[in-house]
């Protein structure tokens, strides 16, 4: 789903680029035309210097019409890319993190182990090393560690950090502490509680890519026809396919059964769900006729 996102950030930037060629098409058919008009008056020094300085004028006003487009389409895309490097970071830490403890039980340090065999061969340019009583493996050797692992024995499991804040590292030892241990039922509690944030924080930024792309595709339309407002240009239908392509879509409020989405325009109150979640969201966007916000975001079912 990730790579997803950054395909919207990607395509977000093809559309800056397609709308800046379009104000400098449009700069050139303007100077182009006025050209023209100068031809027809030369014989008159006062017209020609009025026209020049018209021409000048436009071309200032074209200018900063651009600026201001491509500086509130890239402010678009950098916002989504710094919520998308902190929920990637997010999301690759919650497999792991709910299993840090100072006692934890010899069967979740042999599960531990294997995410982190299978984190590995899915992410060869984030692997984590382990170190396991005081001595350090590589990635080939990581699987044969829970041989090493002994039953009845509690572990203590803590992390090392690379300076983006991804874990690296996964350093396991023999708990030194008595009594009882967590239990592992709750470990699979915390594992779940972390499961849920993290499809939650997908689902927020998935409605926030989605109505950014959208807003941008507005920018575009813009420039063409002033007489647009947000207010009627993002339809159910519009914002539904945007969210279709990061894994969710629009939902009813008590049943995830894909909405019948229409040309109308979309309320302040929207509900989406996903694919690979079992959960409905509620959204309040703040709409206005040149920009659209999300207000607030919350789980309701």
């Amino acid at each position: 789903m990730i790579k997803d996102f950054r395909k919207g950030e990607i395509k977000m930037k093809k559309r800056i680029f397609c709308v800046l060629l379009m104000i400098v098409l449009m700069m050139s058919m303007l100077v182009g035309l006025t050209a023209c008009g100068d031809d027809d008056d030369d014989d008159e020094e006062s017209s020609s210097r009025r026209s020049k300085v018209s021409r000048q004028e436009r071309d200032e006003e074209i200018l900063d019409v651009a600026k201001d487009v491509y500086a509130e389409a890239d402010k678009i895309v950098k916002e989504n890319s710094a919520k998308l490097d902190e929920i990637e970071i997010k999301s690759f830490n919650s497999v792991f993190t709910p299993f840090e403890s100072d006692s934890l039980s010899a069967s979740n340090v042999k599960e531990l182990i294997s995410k982190i065999v299978s984190s590995n061969s899915a992410n060869s340019d984030r692997v984590i090393l382990v170190e396991f009583d005081g001595k350090e493996y590589e990635e080939n050797e990581i699987a044969s560690l829970r041989n090493k692992v002994q039953n009845n024995t509690k572990y203590a499991i803590s992390f090392e950090y690379s300076k983006n804040g991804i874990i690296e590292k996964v350093i396991i030892k023999e708990a030194k502490v008595s009594g009882i241990g967590m239990a592992d039922d709750e470990v699979l509690k915390r594992a779940q509680d972390a499961s849920d944030k993290t499809k939650e924080a997908l689902a927020r930024e998935s409605l926030s890519i989605a109505l950014s792309s959208i807003q941008v595709e507005f920018i575009n339309d813009f420039a063409l026809d002033q007489t647009l407002s947000l207010k009627t240009y993002i339809t159910e239908k519009k914002l539904n396919d945007e969210l279709m392509k990061q894994g969710f879509y629009l939902c009813s409020k008590d049943d995830r059964e894909e909405a019948k989405y229409s040309s109308k325009a979309i309320s302040s109150k929207v509900y989406i769900t996903g694919d690979d979640d079992i959960k409905i969201y509620e959204a309040t966007l703040d709409i206005q006729s040149t920009s659209v916000k999300l207000s607030d975001f919350e789980k309701v079912k």
